[in-house]
């Protein structure tokens, strides 16, 4: 039977959950709205920021690219162009062997090294470890057509691989130039420019960085520590004697296969410091002032004794006067063994004009006892 009270109270409670249903969609879609405009508001934020980040930063960049301009250019921090460095240093590279016939264009001999042009004289500067059994020296000069030109040792320093050879050229020579020792930095880009295989070109480039200016080896001989440059680009039979140059192809350093094998760290590689080169030049100059002797310390290949082999010497010098002649072998002098250019040094600077120093000397396998009178 029809009960009209609670059709009435149904009718009722379905219009207050229409009106409840209603309620909660307004209010979902309310929700939603304020989402959608957080959301906007936000990504209207991040842009903004984006854009006044990016305006930030390439207002520095300008004013960055403005000081560079406006600056002079540090040669440590200067684009490396190897082409245009290879053309400045290309003269002052040459190409070292034992024989004439290994010293052919394109021709590769394990015995050839590179050198590095000092001066208009004919000094040339190569590793030592290289040239040390060599019985007769050639060069090889990068000019078309050039034959090669017997060379004589001069100078040399075992603990730290640098030789020093002459040659009598009437032509016109390219010495390198010589970077300055204190603009020489870490991190500073470089190159080792070699020419091995007696070409009329840079045979090979070596592109790296100075990973360290503060690296030393040791010599056993003296107790003494001499600079080394240490580098990322690989040093090898090929390269080594090569022109470790700046942007500017100044010379910082000379590439030392053998002291790299010495120190044997992965992945590094080195070479002599410049200023360990100046110092060989000036303990020669004095031996060379003082004696009228000019040559360098050396091992002989064949009797293997140490001692400071004489290149040259000055006719009117006192020690010519007493006997001493070019190809000897100073072994001692004053009952000191000389076996490091600094032997040479401690023992020279200790004299005045007029004192005399007693020489022990190997000609042509003779054992012979000198006196010289110093000038």
């Amino acid at each position: 039977m029809f009960n009209k009270n609670n059709y009435n109270n149904e009718k009722q409670n379905s219009s207050s959950d229409s009106s409840s249903i209603k309620f909660k969609m307004k209010k979902e879609s309310y929700r939603i709205k304020i989402r959608r405009r957080l959301t906007l508001i936000l990504g209207i934020l991040i842009f903004i920021f984006i854009i006044s980040t990016n305006i930030i930063i390439l207002k520095k960049y300008d004013e960055l690219i403005s000081k560079i301009d406006k600056s002079k250019i540090d040669v440590n921090r200067r684009v490396f162009e190897y082409d245009k460095v290879a053309n400045k240093v290309a003269d002052s590279i040459v190409s070292i062997s034992d024989e004439t016939g290994k010293l052919v264009k394109n021709s590769y001999s394990s015995s050839n090294v590179t050198g590095i042009i000092l001066n208009e004289e004919g000094y040339i500067l190569t590793n030592y470890t290289s040239i040390n059994e060599f019985k007769e020296i050639y060069v090889k000069l990068p000019s078309s057509g050039s034959m090669p030109i017997k060379a004589n040792l001069v100078g040399a320093n075992e603990q730290i691989d640098i030789a020093i050879i002459k040659i009598y050229y009437k032509g016109n020579l390219s010495p390198i130039k010589i970077a300055k020792f204190d603009e020489v930095k870490d991190g500073q880009e470089i190159a080792i420019f070699s020419n091995s295989m007696g070409n009329e070109y840079i045979e090979r480039i070596t592109p790296g960085i100075v990973t360290s200016t503060h690296q030393v080896i040791g010599s056993q001989t003296d107790n003494k520590e001499y600079r080394l440059l240490e580098l990322s680009c690989v040093v090898n039979e090929k390269n080594t004697g090569g022109a470790v140059c700046n942007a500017n192809g100044e010379l910082i350093g000379l590439a030392s296969s053998s002291i790299t094998k010495k120190k044997n760290e992965l992945g590094l590689y080195y070479a002599i410091d410049l200023r360990e080169l100046e110092k060989i030049a000036k303990v020669t100059d004095v031996f060379k002032q003082k004696l009228g002797v000019s040559g360098g310390v050396i091992e002989d290949p064949k009797s293997k004794v140490k001692g400071f082999y004489v290149e040259n010497v000055k006719e009117s010098g006192n020690a010519y006067k007493a006997g001493i002649r070019a190809t000897d072998i100073i072994v001692q002098l004053d009952g000191k063994s000389i076996l490091t250019t600094q032997d040479l040094a401690n023992i020279i600077n200790d004299k005045k004009n007029g004192d005399n120093i007693n020489c022990k000397v190997i000609n042509n396998g003779e054992v012979k006892e000198i006196k010289i009178s110093i000038q």
